[in-house]
């Protein structure tokens, strides 16, 4: 028979059980999560005020899925946590202005029909630039701002190839408002001498073989620019650059443009109904079919406001927002290169001062 336990023993043991069941429920309760906090109810006045500021907010221009989305910039977290108790009539005025904002916006791009183009257009190349594009050169537009002396809204800017009038949208929307693109044939005005008054030329010129049988859109655009001999920014194939009619157009090196070559490759888009196609592809609900044909670059020219030599080293230095260097010519080649647009910088000033003395 076993030794009974003494009265020690067994008051002992029970503490030893009652610390144990302790230890238990002190486990337990850090373990579960800290009751929630009852949501606070939106009263109508507040709910009034939460709902037009987010309808100002559709108004700038940010859209109501963007406002729900902590993971968007355009988040409006007092929107977020009052919608689920907002009124109902309330969330569908939001609703509305949110959907009639989209209409609006998609009104603003005219649908026209290629053939009633007052010019010869290509079906398979009558396609829009995507915004990346031009976001990719804002620091290069602020930049001639700044040297003549102009705020970006007030830099005239001239895109004479027109497909639908988005580059208005896509520029604006980076502080550049004064954006002329006319339905309008650019060859015509050439002709008539009445090209508008601007600052720079901005634009992405049809990639087909002319209907006239001519020269190509590119070598007819590039003589017209270096005649201009306004700052331009043209967004054509790699292969422009290696072209027959490309080297013969700039005799003298330092005007030759220079190449802005992305680090994505871009897409275009392709108005809606304006060319057939039955595989399947990305479409854009106000662009229309986004395509990417062709690897493309600007094709920069900033002269007068600024010289190939100024670019570069701004590019170099890291102060052009993003714009670097792909290649890093030797010392020889750049002193050379140099040396030779000081050279041809001074032959062309002094022509120019000779024939204004001459007038």
């Amino acid at each position: 028979m076993g030794r009974e336990r003494t009265a020690e023993e067994v008051s002992a043991r029970k503490a030893k059980k009652e610390r144990g069941k302790e230890v238990k429920r002190a486990a337990v309760e850090a373990a579960a999560p800290p009751p929630a906090k009852k949501r606070k109810t939106l009263g109508i006045d507040e709910a009034l005020v939460v709902a037009q500021d987010a309808e100002d907010k559709i108004a700038a221009g940010v859209r109501l899925a963007s406002q729900l989305n902590p993971q968007k910039k355009g988040f409006n977290k007092a929107l977020r946590d009052g919608w689920p108790d907002m009124p109902p009539n309330l969330r569908k005025r939001i609703s509305r202005r949110d959907r009639n904002s989209d209409k609006a916006k998609k009104s603003d791009l005219p649908k026209m029909a290629i053939a009633s183009m007052p010019f010869p257009a290509e079906a398979k190349d009558h396609c829009e630039t995507s915004a990346r594009s031009f976001a990719d050169i804002a620091p290069l537009l602020n930049l001639i701002a700044e040297k003549i002396g102009k705020a970006p809204a007030e830099l005239k800017l001239w895109d004479p190839y027109f497909c639908r009038g988005a580059v208005k949208g896509h520029l604006a929307a980076l502080g550049f408002s004064d954006v002329r693109n006319d339905c309008e044939d650019f060859y015509k005005v050439i002709k008539r001498g009445s090209v508008p008054e601007h600052d720079v030329v901005i634009t992405n010129p049809p990639y087909s073989d002319p209907k006239d049988g001519g020269p190509p859109h590119a070598s007819r655009l590039l003589t017209f620019l270096e005649d201009n001999r306004r700052p331009y920014l043209v967004l054509m194939p790699e292969y422009v650059a290696s072209a027959a009619y490309y080297a013969p157009l700039f005799p003298k090196a330092s005007r030759e443009p220079l190449l802005l070559c992305p680090r994505k490759r871009y897409h275009f888009f392709s108005p809606p109904g304006s060319r057939d196609s039955k595989k399947k592809s990305h479409k854009h609900k106000e662009l229309g079919v986004r395509s990417s044909p062709f690897v493309a670059f600007w094709y920069v020219s900033l002269r007068p406001q600024l010289r190939r030599k100024e670019i570069l080293n701004l590019a170099r230095s890291g102060t052009l927002g993003g714009i670097s260097l792909a290649r890093e010519g030797t010392q020889e080649e750049e002193r050379g290169a140099e040396e030779k647009e000081s050279t041809e910088d001074a032959v062309a000033d002094a022509a120019v001062n000779k024939s204004s003395a001459g007038c």
